[in-house]
């Protein structure tokens, strides 16, 4: 149950029982009886309609929270279901632009993509258009070859696995946020560096955005 609607219900059924036990005692205190009931009635009816509403907005974030939750299940299964398109690394055609090493080209399905490398970072460009998951490890694996990352504790290498690991996550979030959100840029492209190592979509949500993950932003 929502943090906000356990503490609507307590206080609604607590304003209830006060109003009855007001009116279980009004004889005693003079006045008219009746007015006193009437005032009562209508407390009570206030306190139900706000109970009411403390239900209508559970069952609303209830409703918010699964269309979320089915929304990350199906993007998950149509990732696993992208097309292979990569026999080996050759099917790249990756080739160096910079001369020096900084900065690759290649192709993959029908398009050109970039890769750039800076002191323990791979940056590939538009990484959210690669899905299958064998094709970006064949994809790692080249990167990986040319230029090695260092792990999180900056004394072991990343390997192709761990790398594909993340780029999914990555693009797990990028397909995850709605179009025009402010956060869903920063996940266009993927950062292949030792500090975002086995990170889940979780913690790379909260890293990109500064909050804390939260379900309602995916819808």
């Amino acid at each position: 149950m929502h943090r906000g609607m356990k503490r609507i219900i307590p206080a609604v059924s607590a304003m209830i029982l006060i109003v009855l036990l007001a009116l279980a005692g009004c004889s005693r205190f003079g006045g008219s009886t009746m007015d006193k009931i009437e005032k009562a009635n209508e407390k009570v009816h206030e306190a139900s309609e706000k109970l009411d509403d403390a239900k209508d907005k559970l069952g609303d974030a209830k409703d918010k929270l699964s269309k979320a939750a089915r929304k990350l299940k199906e993007i998950t299964k149509r990732h696993a279901k992208s097309r292979r398109q990569l026999k080996t690394s050759d099917d790249l055609k990756l080739r160096d632009v910079s001369g020096n090493g900084s900065a690759f080209v290649f192709k993959y399905g029908g398009e050109e993509f970039r890769a750039e490398y800076m002191p323990d970072n791979w940056t590939i460009y538009d990484s959210y258009k690669i899905l299958n998951r064998k094709d970006i490890q064949i994809i790692c694996k080249a990167l990986s070859d040319i230029h090695p990352v260092h792990g999180r504790d900056l004394k072991s290498y990343r390997t192709p696995k761990d790398m594909t690991y993340e780029w999914q996550q990555h693009n797990i979030v990028y397909d995850a946020l709605p179009d025009g959100s402010r956060w869903k840029e920063s996940t266009r492209n993927v950062d292949l560096d030792p500090y975002d190592q086995g990170k889940s979509y979780k913690e790379i949500y909260e890293d990109r955005t500064g909050k804390e993950f939260d379900l309602n932003d995916f819808i």
